[in-house]
Formats: C-alpha cells, sequence, structure tokens
C-alpha cells in the first residue's frame, strides 16, 4: 500500500515549485475535482487537463501568493488537507482556508472535494 500522506506531500511540493508534469504525474486521467458549497458539490474540473487548466489559473494569477498545509492526515486511501492560501486582493493580503479531501487509487489521485473553512479570528 502506498503512503499516501508521502504521495500527497510530493505533489505539494511540486505545486510550491509551480512543477505542473510533477503535480499531474501523481493524477489520474479520469481525475474529478469538487468544491463544495451549501447547495452541494459543484464540479471544477473532470479530468486531468481541466485540473491542470485550473491549477495554472489559479498560480500564474498575480493575485497568488503562496500557499501551506496546515494540517495532513491519512485515513488508508483518503488524505484529509488543511490548506492556507494567500492572496493579494487590491492593497491587502488575505488568506484563504480550505479542508481538502483527497481519494487515491494506488499511486493516483482520483477525486478532491474542498470544503472552505472560515478562519477563527
Amino acid at each position: 500500500m502506498p503512503d499516501y500522506e508521502q504521495l500527497f506531500k510530493s505533489s505539494s511540493r511540486a505545486y510550491d515549485d509551480k512543477n505542473y508534469d510533477r503535480m499531474m504525474s501523481h493524477v489520474a486521467d479520469d481525475y474529478h475535482f469538487y468544491g463544495m458549497t451549501d447547495a452541494g458539490p459543484k464540479l471544477r474540473a473532470a479530468n486531468k487537463e481541466q485540473a491542470m487548466a485550473a491549477l495554472r489559473m489559479v498560480l500564474e494569477s498575480d493575485a497568488y501568493i503562496k500557499g501551506e498545509v496546515a494540517f495532513l492526515r491519512a485515513f488508508g486511501n483518503i488524505v484529509v488537507a488543511l490548506e492556507k492560501d494567500q492572496f493579494r486582493e487590491g492593497d491587502e493580503v488575505v488568506t484563504r482556508s480550505s479542508l481538502g479531501v483527497y481519494e487515491y487509487q494506488g499511486d493516483k489521485l482520483v477525486r478532491a472535494y474542498s470544503f472552505a473553512v472560515q478562519d477563527e479570528t
């Protein structure tokens, strides 16, 4: 059985380095990404190519500063991560937190679910 936390960390390092090929090497061709909303799940990417296009849009944006993983835990083939991304909004820097739930099959990421988390002040 793969070490799912290590798979996630490897992908996360590729994200930090903006290394799209290495990022996508961890993703299955039929990968699906869902943003979870009050109205239910919203499909954000229905395959590997759409996921790569979305990642490029975020990481190459002038507004994006950096991301970090504040918590990480594997439960079998499911990885749960609290992620914090910083963005510029006008003259301010804002942090957006999300709880990511990642499902692996073998050594490939097949499904991801992102839940927005409101930070405590």
